[in-house]
């Protein structure tokens, strides 16, 4: 796979999975290489200046928030100085000295953590980018592609911000749990989540006003062998064979191009399509949806000849019929 074009923005990679009900992303934002010392002491006046023009694009800037005063001061409180204290607080339990109840708190407290959902965790990795690029299996146009991310990304919006007031309320509530010995665990809970609507509020806002404002547009990327990766996929979905996904990190890393971060890529489409699995497992009509834009073919066709197909009969990668990079039965290939 070659490499993306070198850019100097920050340029958030999204990759996409279908499933039978719906595609699942991850994503990862890479920051510019920084300049030399003596290039942006020369350059100090011209960058300024592109600095300017380009912050509606949503950036994250901090003396934005000097323009109001409440604001500011509910911008430094949210996100730095609470989320500061709560952080000094939870590190404080998993610390080796604290008590072993204090440990077990925290140990448990990652692994709850750990289960957020993959929507979640795709818009906090959405930092404020300056571009976007999609890399789709080659089955699935790209337009549609497009609609469908936009979809998600407009829905998460909403969903977080109807949370963020919901949490925010119950903030006095759990404040009065400070009364008991220990630590106020429901407000540190609480804040967190109340933080974590907001930085994906930020993060959602400032990615749809730059897909809106096309300027630089979603550049989509389709991938032929990703073809390959969601139909096994989308086999395990059905009919899962042990605790993880068939996503083998030697296979992707074939797949997806050199210059993304492909570890952070892998575990969370790992975790997403697990997430999906464990949803489909507990819901009574798992296999009756179908997506209704996920996979037309370039040329037009279908890609779904009856409810509940696949993403297409595409063959599978040589390196699945080894049985270590996602295996698949007979069944799965005729």
């Amino acid at each position: 796979m070659k490499p993306s074009p070198v850019s100097r923005e920050r340029v958030a990679h999204l990759v996409m999975l279908p499933l039978r009900h719906r595609p699942v992303y991850a994503s990862s934002v890479l920051a510019p290489r920084r300049a030399h010392p003596h290039q942006t002491a020369s350059n100090g006046s011209t960058s300024t200046s592109a600095s300017d023009e380009s912050a509606g694009h949503g950036r994250h800037r901090a003396e934005h928030a000097q323009e109001n005063g409440f604001r500011a001061w509910w911008t430094r409180k949210l996100v730095h100085e609470w989320p500061a204290a709560v952080h000094t607080q939870w590190t404080q339990l998993g610390a080796p000295t604290a008590p072993a109840w204090q440990q077990s708190v925290h140990s448990r407290g990652t692994a709850v953590l750990a289960r957020l959902p993959w929507e979640e965790t795709l818009a906090k990795h959405l930092d404020h980018p300056d571009a976007l690029v999609l890399y789709h299996p080659a089955r699935v146009e790209s337009r549609s592609a497009e609609r469908q991310l936009v979809g998600l990304l407009r829905e998460r919006l909403v969903f977080h911000q109807r949370w963020r007031k919901y949490t925010a309320c119950g903030l006095p509530a759990s404040v009065a749990a400070g009364i008991f010995p220990g630590p106020n665990l429901p407000l540190l809970y609480n804040a967190f989540r109340v933080y974590s609507h907001h930085v994906a509020t930020e993060h959602l806002t400032a990615t749809l006003a730059l897909l809106s404002s096309k300027s630089p547009p979603l550049r989509c990327e389709p991938i032929a062998d990703l073809d390959a990766v969601a139909h096994v996929t989308q086999t395990w979905v059905g009919h899962p064979t042990g605790m993880a996904p068939p996503l083998s990190t030697d296979w992707l890393e074939q797949v997806l191009p050199p210059d993304v971060d492909q570890k952070v890529l892998i575990t969370e489409l790992a975790r997403a399509v697990a997430q999906e699995q464990h949803r489909l497992s507990r819901s009574p009509s798992s296999g009756a949806t179908t997506h209704p834009e996920l996979g037309r073919h370039r040329g037009g066709r279908s890609l779904h000849s009856e409810p509940a197909a696949t993403v297409g009969p595409a063959p599978l990668s040589p390196k699945s019929s080894t049985g270590a990079d996602g295996s698949a039965d007979a069944s799965t290939r005729s």
